[in-house]
């Protein structure tokens, strides 16, 4: 059997969050991915990041493995190894797709982080934590020059949550009126939270709520059914693993997932589309350096698309300070 002169490698690994990452999905104490290498006869090495997370419709890291033993034999050019991956394995695909990409353009591998004016920061928060304790954190945040903000909700009862919200769009409105807020609802509530959230539009602090009903096509129906003053204030995220298959009037924000999106070569396509289609915010799953490499090339092919809002990638001090090893 002729063995291929590209050499595929991959490593587990596991980095532990500063503190438990809550959102209304359930809590997070550490980051499990995969870490993926292919090396060409040339000695070029590309390198992509297979980062499953729960909810979304991915593949199980165990899935994952065995999908990239079963290439171990494979013979083909570099960007044919994803098209070998089921569909039904979508990081896996981004992560090998990913790979090939950066092997034949490593310039664009080490592209540098996105200023902070260009980020969200994700703002901890724990379920008993007051307006005026999360009101503070963004304040140091603000500081720092951040300037989107982005708080998990969900995590209470629905009515708790929205008064919650209407607190610190107050807040943000006396004491820092250029921040933009972002609530993510990780999909807690159903239908009848679209008006329960409704009055927060007025509020010109609020960039969007972000998928407060829980994934399922009628539930994407009710929300890009709204009327437009309402919906433009709502994103889609776990509901999207194909952001071009939203209908380019849609009058909703697309959140990127870069890392579960398992057609990279249409992704990158897709982010230099500058008009018919939705805004939309490329977002991180907390990944390691390799992910973070993805999304600093994605971010810096989007930075002039005027579609482009802050990027959702102000993770990395979420984790604790023992580099992953590649």
């Amino acid at each position: 059997m002729n063995r291929s002169p590209l050499k595929l490698a991959f490593e587990h690994v596991s980095r532990p969050f500063r503190v438990p990452v809550k959102t209304a999905r359930g809590t997070a104490a550490a980051r499990e991915t995969i870490v993926v290498s292919m090396r060409d006869e040339a000695g070029r090495v590309g390198r992509g990041e297979i980062a499953p997370w729960g909810g979304f419709g991915c593949e199980t890291l165990d899935a994952a493995e065995a999908a990239l033993r079963a290439l171990a034999e494979h013979a083909g050019k570099p960007e044919s190894l994803a098209d070998a991956v089921p569909a039904r394995l979508p990081c896996t695909r981004h992560a090998l797709a990913a790979a090939a990409f950066f092997l034949d353009n490593p310039a664009e591998f080490a592209a540098p982080e996105p200023t902070p004016a260009a980020v969200c920061r994700l703002i901890p928060r724990d379920a008993a934590d007051a307006p005026e304790t999360l009101a503070e954190k963004i304040r140091r945040a603000h500081a720092e020059g951040f300037r989107a903000f982005k708080i998990k909700i969900g995590l209470a009862a629905l009515a708790d949550e929205v008064a919650l919200c209407d607190a610190l769009l107050r807040l943000a409105a006396e004491s820092f009126p250029d921040a933009r807020l972002r609530f993510d609802a990780n999909g807690a509530w159903r239908d009848d939270a679209l008006d329960a959230l409704a009055p927060l539009a007025a509020f010109p602090q609020l960039e969007f709520v972000e998928q407060p009903l829980a994934p399922a096509p009628e539930n994407d129906a009710a929300v890009l059914a709204l009327p437009r003053e309402r919906a433009a204030k709502i994103a889609l995220d776990e509901s999207l693993r194909e952001p071009w298959t939203l209908p380019d009037d849609a009058p909703v924000v697309a959140v990127v997932k870069p890392l579960l999106v398992g057609d990279f070569p249409r992704l990158r396509a897709w982010l230099r589309r500058e008009n018919a289609a939705p805004r939309f915010v490329l977002s991180s799953v907390f990944e390691t350096d390799v992910g973070r490499s993805v999304l600093r090339a994605l971010c810096a092919r989007a930075a002039d698309n005027p579609r482009a809002l802050a990027a959702g990638v102000g993770t990395l001090a979420f984790f604790r300070e023992n580099p992953p090893r590649h």
